[in-house]
């Protein structure tokens, strides 16, 4: 099942890769049109797009075979854990982001690495905790973009409540903002997850997602006042 798990990854990556035939393209259209484009910026700019559009379909295609082939009932029934059926669907790809973040952060790196690298493993996690939920790819897509901008917007204004109690540093008002407001959210999204997970049964999926509204809507209805309050 890993082996499968990692061709599966290895198979998001390359169509995830496609953004690299941008590059060459790129750098044709530069010798007639002179955008002057920076090499550098080329390459990261094209790296992080395909790192997130990894990010995303890697965490969205979790269950993607299953669906497929409707094969849920076969998942329930083999004798391993559904935690250890997680995990050999996970690691992969959670493995194989990793690897590109350490190679971006190698070829590329700057001071905003970090933070680009934690938004990255935000997206990824957000898109995974959802995975169980997608009816269409797009929707999906929508989502993700929706939850992320409230993460972003609200680690935003985070600061200003840390700056108010007393911690100005802006190293640690930065990391403790995205710290709270990412776990604010990805908790609850993980927990309905799990949850769901853990009880899945024969029923149809559509039915068993009740956690996800226990879990998560509170947390966006706060998220939303606290991004409108401060």
């Amino acid at each position: 099942m890993l082996k499968k798990e990692l061709r599966d990854s290895l198979w998001v990556l390359l169509e995830s890769s496609i953004f690299l035939l941008s590059i060459p393209i790129m750098f044709f259209t530069e010798k007639f049109f002179k955008w002057g484009w920076d090499t550098t910026e080329v390459f990261s700019l094209v790296f992080i797009i395909t790192m997130v559009v990894y990010a995303i379909l890697s965490g969205l295609s979790l269950w993607q075979s299953e669906k497929k082939e409707d094969a849920f009932e076969y998942l329930l029934s083999i004798p391993l854990s559904r935690l250890r059926v997680l995990a050999y669907k996970f690691l992969p790809r959670f493995g194989i982001l990793l690897v590109l973040i350490i190679l971006f952060g190698i070829l590329f790196f700057t001071p905003q690495f970090p933070t680009t690298a934690f938004f990255i493993v935000v997206v990824f996690l957000i898109a995974v905790f959802l995975s169980i939920t997608i009816s269409t790819m797009w929707i999906s897509f929508i989502e993700i973009g929706l939850l992320y901008f409230l993460v972003f917007t609200a680690s935003r204004k985070m600061p200003i409540v840390l700056v108010k109690i007393g911690i100005t540093s802006p190293y640690w008002t930065l990391w403790l903002s995205l710290f709270f407001v990412g776990a604010f959210l990805l908790i609850p999204l993980g927990a309905a997850f799990w949850s769901t997970i853990k009880n899945m049964d024969a029923r149809p999926l559509k039915v068993q997602f009740k956690s996800y509204l226990i879990f998560l809507l509170p947390v966006i209805c706060l998220l939303l006042g606290f991004i409108i309050i401060v």
